[in-house]
């Protein structure tokens, strides 16, 4: 706490969450008192400046790792990964988040009026060890709702080349973002149900035998970082699907750059890049995701 200072046994309101391994969270309201300075959170969380106090749970409950709240409280909320606060003589509310990333915790505070969202605060906690994230990027939202969109086509019977791969891409996103979970709602059953069966998915877009050059290249691709997602439905193995996509274009500095041939090539990054925008952005969320993945190898 930076410019302030507090006493001995000063009243805190402590919202304490847990993340797990699997990537579960909760979070509690608890009373602590605060009972001096902590040596160990000044050597250890050198993300904040300032001071660094020593809280005592107030009640028989661990505190844990969480976010302390001095002063009084008109309105509390706590959800699983934010808690929101209404003071006393501000009309405003303030949000105080966590959520994970697959290697730490991210914390976040902003204060939220009719007009205005201002971040106050945020910061970054490395874990040590591998977690399933839940943070949302600006791009969850849009990419969700195109995908609903897509599945709602297929269902009444919209089985086209573009709408197809649209959604060989969104079921092997969610394949890839749930790898980390044992029995996570994402790798479930129930939750693959949505999506059209892998196998009809690449028939739609042209498996085995017509599909194009730049298709081949996507399932490759996606294959070599994770095949297993596309549930035996591929017809060949991802580094034939890779070099088909070449000899098909031997020109495309794209497909050369990633390893068509089995080994990665010296290319123009510029050349790389320019090819990527032009086949794949502005094609919506889910080719944006992949354009954006690709740029990442350049």
């Amino acid at each position: 706490m930076e410019g302030d200072s507090l006493t001995d046994s000063a009243a805190v309101t402590a919202v304490a969450y847990n993340v797990s391994e699997s990537g579960d969270s909760s979070k509690t309201a608890l009373k602590a008192l605060v009972v001096g300075f902590s040596r160990e959170c000044a050597d250890s969380l050198s993300m904040i400046d300032g001071r660094q106090y020593a809280l005592h749970s107030a009640t028989d409950a661990p505190l844990g790792e969480g976010i302390g709240i001095v002063g009084g409280i008109d309105t509390l909320t706590v959800s699983a990964n934010r808690t929101v606060a209404r003071f006393p003589s501000d009309s405003a509310h303030w949000s105080f988040a966590v959520c994970s990333s697959r290697e730490g915790l991210h914390y976040g505070v902003e204060r939220r009026s009719a007009d205005s969202i201002i971040t106050l605060w945020d910061g970054y906690r490395y874990l040590g060890y591998d977690v399933v994230p839940d943070c949302r990027g600006a791009r969850d939202i849009p990419r969700a709702a195109e995908v609903k969109t897509l599945a709602a086509a297929w269902r009444s019977g919209r089985h086209d080349e573009d709408t197809a791969m649209r959604l060989v891409i969104a079921r092997w996103i969610q394949c890839w973002n749930s790898k980390d979970e044992d029995d996570g709602a994402d790798s479930s059953d129930a939750a693959k149900a949505k999506f059209p069966p892998m196998s009809a998915l690449l028939e739609a877009a042209g498996s085995p035998g017509k599909l194009s050059a730049e298709n081949l290249f996507v399932l490759g691709w996606l294959a070599r970082m994770r095949e297993d997602c596309f549930e035996s439905a591929l017809p060949r193995p991802a580094k034939e699907i890779s070099a088909d996509a070449l000899r098909r274009e031997p020109s495309s500095a794209l497909f050369r750059s990633l390893g068509g041939a089995g080994v990665p090539m010296d290319i123009s990054t510029d050349s790389v890049r320019a090819e990527i925008h032009r086949r794949f952005d502005g094609r919506g969320e889910l080719y944006r995701y992949l354009a954006d993945w690709l740029r990442q190898q350049h």
